[in-house]
């Protein structure tokens, strides 16, 4: 009888290892993406690649798949995802500006829809320029306009500009303009004359923020027909 139970056992055994799943996948313990669970390698091993992985970090290694440590924050004036860090926030991120202005020479823009009043494109604060933009492209589909022209910008990789609300265009004078608040200078490289940098905030149906790039740093309204610089910027 035990002789019988013994060969049941052993055939039992015999079938569960026949009937074991096959579970693929990297079974080589000194690789990045090695399975445990594995029983059948599928050939998809990756080597572990040191670098910074954390996207805000000012460099931030898109190749690299795991952390050494080496990762520096974000900082105003530092070259970061396509333009000039101007403005960081209490949780890591901020406004970035980019590295010229998108047209050249003497070539420059309008706020656009004159006589039309932008509903919701009236922000002020830091952190309302996207929604600016968004309802000015929304409310006016006249074309080449200042909002139009940094909603279409890429910089390689990075194609979320917007125009900046009135309170992100005068912290970029004061950072990275000729505010010099920091000590930095002018490492934006903006115009330095009697022309403005505009705002997507709108004053009222004929006029919108703009700001003077210039030591007296003055912010204004401007009529909306009238032409001024343009400085895309982004959120990271």
């Amino acid at each position: 009888m035990k002789k019988l139970v013994y060969t049941l056992l052993t055939l039992v055994l015999i079938f569960s290892a026949c009937k074991k799943e096959n579970i693929e996948g990297c079974t080589d313990s000194t690789m990045f993406n090695y399975n445990p669970f594995a029983n059948t390698d599928n050939g998809t091993c990756e080597t572990f690649i040191y670098g910074c992985t954390n996207q805000i970090a000012i460099n931030y290694n898109t190749a690299a798949n795991s952390n050494d440590g080496s990762c520096i924050g974000a900082c105003i004036g530092c070259l970061h995802q396509g333009g000039i860090v101007f403005y960081l926030n209490a949780n890591g991120g901020g406004l970035i500006a980019a590295p010229s202005d998108p047209l050249t020479g003497d070539t420059v823009a309008t706020w656009g829809c004159y006589t039309d009043t932008i509903v919701g494109a009236n922000g002020m604060d830091i952190g309302t320029g996207q929604e600016n933009t968004d309802d000015i492209l929304e409310g006016c589909t006249t074309p080449l306009i200042a909002a139009d022209i940094c909603d279409n910008l890429t910089i390689g990789a990075y194609d979320d500009w917007f125009l900046p609300s009135k309170d992100e265009l005068n912290e970029m004078y004061s950072n990275i303009g000729q505010g010099n608040a920091l000590g930095l200078g002018n490492v934006g490289g903006f115009a330095d004359s009697d022309s403005d940098y505009m705002s997507s905030t709108e004053i009222d149906a004929y006029n919108a923020w703009c700001q003077y790039f210039n030591n007296n740093g003055l912010q204004d309204y401007h009529d909306k027909i009238m032409t001024t610089y343009v400085r895309a910027v982004r959120a990271f």
